[in-house]
């Protein structure tokens, strides 16, 4: 298994990032998950009471959220939400069985209509929305059903690792690629995985939840793994053609991983060393 280490001792598993923000609030040391700690970069909703503003972030199902955290990740579980953005864009499910779309609001009725790309409108009214919760009811089922946020977006969308042009190579081609479109696909999924990085620290996350996202990495503290290609599990195999193109695709990750990159031993924070890490390789893929 090809690794990526810096000298620090790797941690087996996956551990909370240590605290969060860039520039000036870097000289001050925010716990996990203290709001205070968000980078600059981010528009803290606990300011707004507007329901455009308030419904426009990423939801995820509560139940399902609570349930990744204690359900082993070797197991398949539903994981479900709405990730809207300012533009009106729409990614439903991205931790599950992923689809695009649109979305609007009424804000009279205190309705969100879901308009997926490929499918019906559904509508959901809102029983409760608050910065870090909501309560919503699709009007074709009997029950409400409870949603979570972390009440934070990125005041530029496209550093949103689930803004959907940043998801495209998670869509599955309709026919085999050739060595350029592979190139792009893998290049594409490098820079994701710097966005998801970066938005963890940025957001001063206290848990970074993996779960439902394809990947060929494992992710330590101050390491990153290429996985052995046997052990791919489907949702990585998924994202291309057939099997061919998953083993080209891994050909190209097998000799970016074997090149050198300069970790930043300076800082504390975990989750932004490996962002750097990933950038450099993002940038790496072109000369290969």
């Amino acid at each position: 298994m090809k690794k990526i280490f810096t000298a620090m001792l790797l941690l087996a598993g996956l551990c909370h990032c240590n605290n969060g923000g860039d520039g000036a609030k870097d000289k001050k040391v925010f716990a996990a998950g203290d709001r205070a700690g968000a980078d600059t970069s981010m528009t803290d909703l606990g300011h707004s009471t507007a329901g455009p503003d308030l419904i426009c972030q990423r939801w995820d199902n509560k139940e399902d959220a609570e349930d990744a955290k204690v359900i082993s990740s070797l197991m398949d579980m539903p994981f479900r939400g709405f990730y809207l953005f300012k533009d009106g864009s729409l990614v439903k499910d991205p931790r599950d069985n992923m689809s695009f779309g649109s979305w609007s609001w009424d804000d009279k009725e205190y309705m969100l209509t879901v308009i997926p790309a490929n499918g019906m409108p559904e509508e959901y009214m809102l029983n409760t929305l608050h910065d870090t919760s909501a309560v919503m009811k699709k009007i074709t089922m009997d029950h409400p059903v409870d949603y979570i946020a972390d009440g934070f977006v990125h005041k530029e969308v496209m550093n949103d690792p689930f803004y959907p042009a940043n998801m495209q190579w998670r869509v599955r081609p309709k026919a085999a690629e050739d060595d350029a479109a592979l190139h792009k696909r893998v290049k594409a999924c490098l820079h994701f995985y710097y966005l998801f990085f970066s938005d963890a620290y940025k957001r001063n996350s206290r848990y970074i939840e993996f779960r439902g996202l394809p990947t060929c990495f494992t992710w330590y503290e101050g390491g990153i793994h290429l996985m052995k290609e046997e052990k791919l599990d489907k949702r990585w195999r998924d994202i291309f053609y057939n099997a061919a193109d998953a083993s080209k695709a891994y050909i190209i990750l097998d000799k970016m991983i074997s090149k050198k990159y300069n970790w930043d031993k300076e800082e504390k924070r975990w989750v932004k060393q490996n962002a750097g890490v990933l950038q450099q390789m993002e940038a790496a893929i072109d000369s290969l």
